[in-house]
This record gives C-alpha cells, structure tokens and sequence, in this order.
C-alpha cells in the first residue's frame, strides 16, 4: 500500500517436436547476445570434465505455432520467456508459484508456502491483469484473480511455461492486459509411469504419479498427485490434492485433444486478509475440461469448447471459532450467540453473516484459422464466453417474478448442507480478430485488432502493431504498440465486508503499451533489453481518501502510467564450451519499474505496491556424470508499505516493505530409471511479508526421489 505523494538427458532446447501443436500460444527462447565470459570462468569449465548428455538445436528457425499466428521466431517482435521441462525439473521448487518467483517481469506476491495462494503479476500490473491459459485454453477466474492459479496442474505436469510480456488484447482479448501466461503440459507419446515421493520439513509430504498409455489411436496421459504439510506457523497447515488427463487422437489427418482436471485445496489462510482475526480459512474445489481439434491444409482451423468451473468457501472465524493472538485461547462461537469476551470485555459481532460461498461457471468456445500467402501469415477467429456465479456475497438478489409479486429465490450450496445461494450475476463475452504477419526482407511487420463486446459493457475496439528491423545477423531492434483492458470482476463489482466496499459502476480498465528493444539469438545465448511504457486508464484498485477510513471501494483511476526497462541474457556454456563443463548455463535478469502517481488524493491497496528493483540470477551445474545442480537467487525492492498489525495491542504502525534476498538450491543424482534430490529454499531464512501481514516461510528443507519405467 502507498499512498500518493509519499533432469534425466540434459535438453538445452529442443523446439521441433513443439511444430504444429494448436496449444502452443506463444514459444521463444529468450533473445541473446554474445558475452564472453572471464577467464576465471573458463579455467573452471576447462579443467573439470562432465560426462553430461546434451542435446542443443538451433533457434533461429523455430516455428511460433501461435493457435492464432504462427511465425518464425527470428521474425517475432516480442518479449517472451520460455521456462523449459528441463528449467522446471531441476528447479529447487514444489509449486508453479515458487517456480515463477524467479522469472524476468513476473512479481508473485504468495499469501501461503507451495502454491497455497499467490497473487501473480507481470510489468508491474496487479494480478487481475494476467491472462492464464492451459494449453492454450483459458483459466482466469471471474470471481477474483486471487483464484486464477487454482489450477488443477501439479508441477510434475509441466512441459514448459510460456510468458508473453506486454498487453496481447488484440489476439487473446480480455484480462491479456498487462502480460499471459500458457501453461503447456506433458505430451508423451511413449508408454511410460511415473511416480515422485518428497518430504521434508512441517511435516511435508507429496506423493505423485503419472502414467502415459495407448488404447488404438488415442494417446493417454494421466496424473494424480496430492500434498500436505502442518504449517510453518499457527494456521498455515494445507492439503492439496489434483488429477489431469488429457487425450489425443489423429483421425483421418484430424487431431482432436480432450483435456480435464480437478483442484482441491483445504488450507488455513492465516492473517490472508485481515490481521485481526488471524484465523481464517479456504477450501477450494476448481475443474475444468476442454475438447479441441484442428485440421486443414491451406486454411487451418482450430475450434475449441471449455467449461472452468470453481467453488470456494471462505471462513473469517475457521471452523466457527475466534483465536486471539494476545492469548492463545479460543472463543467458540454459539450459532444463536452474536457476541464473545475478549479479555472479560463483552463485544458484539453482529456484523459476521456467516461464511462465504460462492461458485462460478465459465463456459466458452473459440475458433481460430490461419493461412499463408506470398503476402504473408493471416488469422482471424471469433470467441464466446459466458461468465456465471452464484453467492452469497457477490451478485444481484436473486428473486422470482409473478405478475405484480416478487419472491426472494435461493439455492442450495453443493456439498454445503444448510447454506444457500441468494445471489447471482452473469454475463456474456463475444469478440471477433483479425491479425497479419509479414518479412519484406530485413522488415518485419505484425498488425490486427479485435473487436468485442460485452453484455454488460457493450461494444469495444483494440488494435495493435509490432515492427522489427534485424540490424544484423540474428540480431533485431524492435518497437511496438498494443492496447489492452480488464473486465472488473464480480469481487470488484460486488464485494461487501466489514472493511470493504465493491462498486457496480465500475467501468472495464485500458492501456496502450509502447515499447522498444534490442534481441539476438544464436547458439550459445540469448539476450535482450527492452524499455516500455503502459498508459493505463480507468485503472481498478481498492483505495481510500485518508488513512482513518474504515473500508476500502473500488474504483476506476483516471490515468496510471507503468514505465520499466529490462535485461536478460542465459549463456549456454555447454554449447559454447562443449559438452564436458561443470557450469552448464547461466540466466541473469534484471527490471526496473516506476509507476507514475497521478491519483495523489487516494491511497491505493495494490496499485503501488510494485517491485521497483527486480534481478535473479540462476545457473545449472553438472559436477560428475550423473550428478548436478541448479541454484537460483533473487533481490526485490518492492514500493509502498502496509499497516503492521500488533497482535498484542491491536494497533497497526505503517511500515516499508524492505529490500529481501531469497536464494533456493537443489542438488541431484540422475541414475538410470531414477533420481534422488535435496533441495532448499529461502536459505538465507529470510524473514519477509508479500502482502500486509502475511508472514512467508524461512528455511524449508526437502527431500525425494523420483522413479520413470
């Protein structure tokens, strides 16, 4: 808050198998240039042979099978960071959360330890303004973006992670605002089990498994993994449970793919969003399910159906009990009582309703087409979602109309006995795009636009336009222009509480992006810099006018403009270097951020609270034949403060965010059909807080091993 004026074989990259796939959003490999290292670093890689496998194909030349706009990667004009199978096996992390907690342009505000809850967002937008995709399918949950990670995908699952940096609200259409994010899963076509077991510290476990099968024609793959822990402090304890399956058949030159999953989540939300009564709670149930295809030769078209659907109740006083911190007893709740003694003082609660519950279904259907002309590359496509919920919070009262009479109408909470829902809101998305990629020699272009409509906001227009010149060899300047927007969602629009207020007027938030940069790729490194700067307009955050005003509203900013820079560079020194080197690659990143405070009479909750200074560095070790290690270390700066709570006395003190190091290293030992791994994280034990009073983990070692027949 600020306010105002104040790892089996070792696959380097290997892209080709990725061609032609409708799932692949948008594929790269950072962009690079040439850096030789000190001397120092050679000595060490000369005079301590490996005995790893590798495999390194060039980049130049990969296809970007975009579902909408394939294109050759040496003529796209984006940012895009890819995070490898490779990347993600021999990372130090349990969770897709942890794992993207060290990637360039991406903030992750965590609310609980192994993906628990986590606020993700890119170039210093919040975390409404990130598009989610599995394979290429949509996730974003309409309720919240606090729930758009509740994914039923464990990290086990994980092909490769693609990250589009930057507004893509001409292609992708709402919530691309600030950046999307696609999630690409395991597509094994060999018959294969899998199977993980990790435990460690608070009483830590997971358990995984997976397995790839064919029956006939259709290639099967199946997941199932469950994970728990006790907590790393009172009321941090979870147990998370998920399946995946996914299908693929190719009938008749028609690839049809069914994918599905399931999400449960049970976990203390201690201090999640409000410190003074500590011991909250969430269970979440999130699934969904997805039948696409794709054929054609000359004109290829992508049809695809979805349904996400997502339930979660919310408990301020878990399991009808209120903890005091100050202490240590519990206050149990009689259902007829409407007050409690805190310290021999009698106070009333009467404005605790009871839990929240709340359920929204998302069902869509999209088709998508391209073709290629000595003009160039052409896509165009329409897409239909409708947006639903049902609450006891969120939402219209729900009511029955009889000629001149009006009854209340509830429904009955699934799998809640005694709840019901009184609320509901729904609304419907259609869009229509149109885009056009050509290379007229050293030039190149990629322009379009989208049009939609909203039932609740009627008819709007983006465009945009990305241009490049290669200055040399593998090596290109690049500038660009996009717009993009954000539907408020219904927690925008309607949440009520006791210290916050929604509002039903809110408009959809707008940006244009500009941005400029410098990329080269080749063999053995990938680079680039870039600078940006988004104008936002009608802006959404939760604010207040003074520090003393007891609830948050949301409402629409008139402007909030982002400017940032960045740099990257990985070096592959197993390809420079030859296979024989102990440090296999290198990743450093670096961005700065500044939002310009325009607003100077509100204090905002989210907006301001970015990370001005934001570097990782990550490197990959192979030590002896099958032995190796990665380790990744990360400096925040984050802007703003928040309003410590004092759990004895009950006063908050404004205090800063302060400038942490985190720091995770894992070490492993590949042999034949199985691995054995240790792994830490925040070994520095750094003591730190994402968000308000959310104290996160200090040292939280792990152990496991992996087995593949």
């Amino acid at each position: 808050m600020k306010k105002k004026n104040s790892v089996s074989k070792n696959t380097v990259v290997y892209f080709k198998k990725w061609q032609n796939r409708a799932f692949s959003v948008f594929s790269s490999l950072g962009k690079n240039v040439i850096i030789r290292t000190l001397p120092v670093i050679y000595v060490l890689m000369m005079h301590f042979p490996v005995f790893s496998q590798t495999d390194t194909i060039s980049i130049n030349e990969i296809v970007i099978n975009s579902k909408r706009n394939p294109q050759i990667f040496s003529e796209t004009a984006r940012i895009i960071k890819i995070i490898t199978h490779e990347e993600i096996q021999n990372a130090a992390v349990q969770s897709l959360d942890d794992l993207l907690e060290y990637t360039l342009g991406v903030d992750v505000r965590q609310r609980g330890a192994m993906g628990v809850q986590s606020d993700i967002s890119i170039r210093g937008g919040s975390f409404e303004q990130v598009l989610v995709l599995i394979n290429g399918v949509k996730q974003n949950n309409s309720q919240t973006g606090h729930h758009s990670f509740n994914l039923p995908i464990d990290i086990q699952n994980i092909e490769r992670i693609e990250i589009l940096e930057g507004a893509g609200a001409r292609v992708y259409g709402q919530n691309a605002y600030s950046g999307a994010i696609n999630i690409i899963t395991n597509q094994p076509t060999e018959k294969s089990l899998r199977a993980n077991l990790t435990i460690g510290q608070n009483n830590y476990l997971k358990i995984s498994t997976s397995a790839t099968f064919n029956i006939k024609k259709v290639n099967n793959y199946i997941s199932v993994s469950h994970q728990q822990s006790s907590g790393y402090i009172e009321n941090t304890d979870f147990d998370i449970s998920n399946v995946f399956y996914s299908a693929t058949a190719d009938i008749k030159k028609v690839i049809i793919t069914l994918q599905s999953g399931f999400l449960h989540k049970d976990f203390g939300a201690y201090n999640f969003y409000t410190p003074k009564y500590p011991n909250q709670a969430e269970e979440i149930n999130s699934s969904f399910v997805s039948l696409s295809s794709k054929f054609g030769n000359k004109i290829k078209i992508s049809p695809t159906i979805y349904w996400n659907r997502h339930q979660d109740r919310f408990e301020l006083f878990r399991d009808d009990k209120d903890w005091y911190q100050n202490t240590g007893n519990y206050f149990v709740r009689n259902q007829n009582d409407t007050a409690k003694y805190v310290n021999g003082i009698y106070q009333s609660w009467n404005y605790y309703g009871g839990h929240n519950y709340h359920l929204t279904n998302t069902y869509g259907a999209e088709i998508n087409s391209n073709f290629t002309t000595k003009l160039g590359k052409t896509s165009f496509g329409i897409d239909f979602s409708s947006e639903n919920i049902l609450s006891n919070k969120l939402g219209d009262n729900m009511i029955e109309i009889k000629g001149n009479d009006t009854t209340a109408v509830e429904m009955d909470v699934p799998f809640y006995k005694g709840q019901a829902f009184t609320k509901s809101k729904n609304r419907n998305n259609f869009s229509a795009f149109l885009d056009h990629s050509a290379k007229i020699k050293k030039f190149g272009i990629a322009t379009g636009g989208l049009a939609n409509w909203n039932s609740d906001f009627n008819w709007s227009f983006y465009s945009g336009i990305d241009l490049s010149f290669e200055i040399y060899k593998n090596t290109k300047i690049f500038t660009s222009a996009n717009q993009s927007m954000r539907m408020p969602t219904f927690n925008d629009l309607y949440y009520n509480g006791p210290s916050n207020i929604g509002n039903p007027n809110l408009k959809p938030e707008e940006a244009i992006t500009y941005e400029f940069g410098f990329k080269h790729v080749n063999k053995i490194s990938s680079s680039h810099i870039a600078i940006f700067d988004r104008k936002g307009k009608n802006t959404i955050d939760w604010v207040k006018e003074t520090e003393d005003q007891a609830k948050w509203q949301t409402m629409n900013y008139t402007n909030v403009n982002t400017y940032g820079g960045e740099f990257a560079t990985k070096i592959f020194f197993n390809k420079w270097f030859g296979k024989n080197t102990i440090i296999q690659s290198i990743d450093l990143n670096y961005m700065y951020l500044f939002i310009d405070e325009k607003e100077q009479e509100f204090i905002s909750k989210y907006v301001y609270d970015y990370l001005v200074h934001n570097a990782s560095l990550s490197f990959s070790l192979q030590i002896y034949k099958g032995v190796g290690a990665t380790a990744q270390i990360n400096y925040q700066d984050r802007e703003g403060s928040f309003e410590k709570y004092n759990f004895t006395t009950g006063e908050t003190l404004t205090t800063n965010y302060e400038p942490i190091i985190l720091a995770n290293a894992k070490i492993y030992w590949n042999y034949k059909f199985f691995t054995i791994y240790t792994e830490a994280t925040n070994i520095l034990n750094t003591k730190y807080y994402d968000i308000n009073n959310v104290q996160l983990p200090g040292t939280w070692m792990k152990a496991g091993i992996n087995f593949k027949i």
